[in-house]
């Protein structure tokens, strides 16, 4: 119906119920809904990898794959990009479905079938080659992302950050929404390919009105300044398998929407969007660090984090050559990968100390050393220190940002790295050096499978870091899909 990866994601989205229903009836609701839901996603990869092995080469691909042949406007488009974050989605899916076998406790069938939706709806999102489709699997993406974030629904907190969630990206989609009627009303199409071969929007007098409101609304998901608010009351709320995946790939989702509008909708008007985006880039900067630097909840800092990190890939993608966006892509990559890993390991102490104060905290290496080991190796790439993967990507983007003549901006960056550093070498300082707390001393280490969920990702960093090539000259790849059209 759709694509062999989209069609398979429903199968397993609609089977999952039916998998619940048999685990009740045996008594093992959560192990057979985990499980199932788990080898789902892995038969997602071993899809990307063997059946769209050709787009993850270093050779420019994509085919068109009409949605509904009724509808000539509908189609999925899949490339090099495409595949390049489909393969990010999937990869913090499965560790976050073994991540939260320990940690779910109750209503397994429903938290993994709305897992499921939000992967399915974030491939879809990517995949899509008109803005039909892109809006429907976008509504798809935030109503599961709020389900997740409320899912605990006995705790008041969990309830008020799903709530401010739901209204501020709620207002997003709207703002979206609109912006799509009038690029609907000025050119007859949703079609991005024909968005694309369009000259002369500039001269309609919407046109500007439409650019502010497709960044507003895509922004807002991707936690631009002043549109972040949400994020850190999401993330520290959230379940921290939820978590991982909000800073990993959600927010990825308000990136692919200005990649797939911005840049292929209105290049002529590179100048003006791009002063835009490059100026609030910075901001996102500086109120993700400096908020981070004041935090004393863990996973509060590790979202400030994230906005920070949003701030370096909308950078990127403000420089508008083939090496800031593909800065931006590799970025993506590198930091949903840590960030996982950041936020999975968090959770495995917090599931043993029931706290998320980094005072409390203190200590906590020498009751949980492989916990401490996974998160310290996480911290120092979050701290741009080389051969991690991070260093690469954040390294490309400040290149990118010289050689396109913005080195007072990429000299910005460097500072807020060095902020970011900051933080982590406090929080590698708290777990690993202070003496143990009463809370610290006597717990136990992390459940076997929140050791293996968390040692998927640490594996994944440590390689890119080691040999980067691959996956740098793959975002390349990726980002000239995009970057031509502005060139």
């Amino acid at each position: 119906m759709f694509t062999l990866l989209l069609d398979l994601l429903i199968v397993i989205l609609i089977t999952i119920p039916l998998m619940g229903l048999l685990g009740k009836r045996y008594g093992k609701e959560k192990e057979i809904t985990s499980t199932y839901t788990a080898l789902g996603l892995l038969s997602a990869i071993l899809i990307v990898i063997f059946y769209y092995s050709s787009f993850l080469s270093y050779v420019r691909t994509s085919i068109v794959v009409s949605c509904f042949p009724s509808l000539e406007s509908a189609y999925f488009e899949v490339s090099n990009a495409s595949m390049f974050l489909i393969l990010l989605f999937l990869i913090i899916g499965v560790t976050s479905t073994v991540f939260s076998y320990s940690e779910q406790s109750s209503n397994s069938t429903g938290f993994y079938t709305i897992l499921t939706a939000l992967i399915t709806g974030l491939v879809g999102l990517t995949l899509s080659g008109d803005l039909i489709t892109l809006f429907l699997f976008w509504e798809i993406m935030c109503l599961s992302s709020y389900s997740l974030v409320a899912f605990r629904k006995q705790s008041a907190e969990s309830i008020e950050a799903s709530y401010k969630y739901l209204i501020m990206s709620g207002a997003g989609t709207i703002t979206i929404l609109f912006a799509l009627s009038l690029i609907y009303g000025m050119t007859g199409t949703l079609n991005l390919a024909n968005l694309s071969s369009i000259g002369g929007l500039n001269a309609n007098p919407f046109f500007s009105i439409t650019i502010v409101m497709l960044l507003v609304g895509f922004g807002l998901q991707a936690a631009m300044f002043p549109f972040h608010t949400w994020l850190p009351d999401a993330h520290a709320a959230a379940p921290s398998s939820v978590s991982a995946i909000l800073s990993g790939v959600v927010v990825v989702a308000g990136i692919i929407g200005l990649l797939k509008t911005l840049f292929l909708i209105f290049p002529s008007s590179y100048a003006i969007w791009g002063t835009i985006l490059l100026v609030f880039s910075i901001l996102t900067m500086f109120i993700g660090n400096l908020s981070a630097l004041l935090q004393d909840d863990i996973k509060r800092l590790l979202a400030y984090s994230t906005i920070a990190n949003s701030g370096y890939i909308l950078f990127g993608l403000a420089i508008g050559t083939e090496n800031g966006i593909a800065g931006s892509l590799f970025h993506t990559l590198n930091h949903g990968i840590v960030k996982a890993l950041l936020f999975l390991c968090v959770g495995s102490i917090i599931h043993r100390t029931k706290t998320r104060s980094l005072k409390a905290l203190s200590g906590i290496r020498h009751s949980m050393p492989f916990t401490s080991a996974i998160l310290l190796i996480g911290l120092l790439s979050l701290a741009s220190i080389p051969p991690l993967n991070i260093f690469w990507s954040e390294l490309m983007i400040i290149n990118a940002g010289i050689m396109a003549g913005k080195g007072i901006f990429s000299f910005i960056m460097t500072i807020n790295m060095i902020l970011s550093a900051g933080y982590c070498l406090r929080i590698i300082q708290a777990v690993a050096i202070k003496p143990t707390t009463a809370i610290t001393k006597n717990v136990s280490e992390a459940p076997r499978t929140m050791l293996i969920a968390t040692s998927i990702p640490m594996i994944i960093s440590i390689i890119i870091g080691i040999y980067p090539s691959p996956f740098h000259n793959l975002s390349q790849i990726a980002a000239s899909t995009f970057s031509k059209i502005i060139l």
